[in-house]
Order: structure tokens, then sequence, then C-alpha cells
């Protein structure tokens, strides 16, 4: 096996977007992943709607009943090109509806031509009341390794991608100074 097959040696991607065909692969690939019969569990659903309210303020629930099939892992560390190959389904299981496109599309913020075909591709998933959830989990996970100094350069992506999905109009966020915080902090103790 060719190492230089594998599309990136980590989830994110950095280079260019795979070609047309490479994407009728992974969309075939992950529809027939979609159809195979599990009760195992990708995700925890309790799991996604603490980070959703941790990082977002948002109260979200997510019907464990309608979950689909999902690699659990996908990243383009899991990808091969030529031939195509879609590997590490360790984690595979029971997911929210899109949450391998939304894996993908948060994985590909650095390299707009991909995400922009990520969203293409499985927009129907990403559109659904579950796949805006399973983003909102996958962008908690990344700012959550951003707060640890993780891929730093994708958190204005993962805001503005925020922002447009629980309908904020995107700014920029200036850092709060101390007298700010307190400030803020004293008009919410005081209102109570």
């Amino acid at each position: 096996m060719r190492t230089d097959d594998w599309i990136a040696p980590s989830p994110l991607l950095h280079g260019r977007s795979p070609d047309g065909i490479w994407w009728d692969e992974l969309e075939n690939a992950l529809a027939r992943l979609g159809t195979v019969p599990t009760a195992r569990r990708a995700v925890d659903p309790a799991d996604i709607c603490r980070r959703v309210a941790v990082f977002f303020g948002l109260d979200v629930d997510t019907d464990v009943t309608a979950w689909r099939p999902s690699h659990g892992d996908l990243g383009w560390h899991t990808l091969r090109t030529d031939p195509f190959e879609l590997v590490g389904r360790e984690a595979w299981g029971l997911a929210p509806r899109g949450h391998d496109a939304a894996t993908l599309l948060a994985y590909s913020l650095g390299v707009p031509d991909a995400a922009a075909e990520v969203e293409r591709r499985f927009r129907a998933d990403l559109d659904s009341d579950d796949g805006v959830v399973a983003q909102l989990a996958v962008l908690a996970g990344l700012l959550a390794g951003a707060d640890r100094g993780e891929h730093l350069h994708l958190v204005p992506a993962i805001h503005q991608r925020v922002d447009r999905l629980i309908g904020r109009a995107t700014r920029a966020r200036p850092a709060r100074s101390a007298s700010a915080r307190a400030a803020h902090e004293g008009l919410l103790l005081s209102s109570t």
C-alpha cells in the first residue's frame, strides 16, 4: 500500500479537494454503510446535547430512534484516493443523520472548495434537524480542541458556520477585558 494514496495524515484536510469521481465513490460508500443494521452507538446522545448546550447555549434534543448507521470517525485520515477506500470503521454505529457529513465538513473548513463540496453532496443530511445538531456537536468538539491549542486556524471558520446554523449574524468577537467581563457578570447577578 502506497502512503501517498491517503488524503491526509490527520482528520483535517490541508491540501486540495479530491476529484468528482472520488466524491461519487464516497457518497456510495456512506450510503452502503448506512444500510448495515446495528444497535451499537457511535456517539452518546447525552454528550451531543451537553456539548451543544455548553458551547452554544442551546437546548437540543435528538431522536435516537431516527439515528442511522455511521462511520463514527470519518476524517480525511480514513480516506484513500487511488483506489478509493474508507477505513477505520472501529467507531461505527448509530449516530444522528448527517453525522459523517458534519464531521467531514468540519474537518474541511480550512479548504473552502472541499467544504463546499461536502455541503453540496450531503445537503439533505446536513440540513435535516439532526444534521444541524450533528454539525453543532462536531463543531463544539473542534472548539474544545482549539481551547487546548489544536487547529486554532479553524476557529473563525467554525464560528462562521455556527453563526449560520443558529441564525446569528456573523460578526467579529472581540475579547472582553477583565473589567468588561466583571461588569457583565455583575449585571447578570444583579438581575436575578
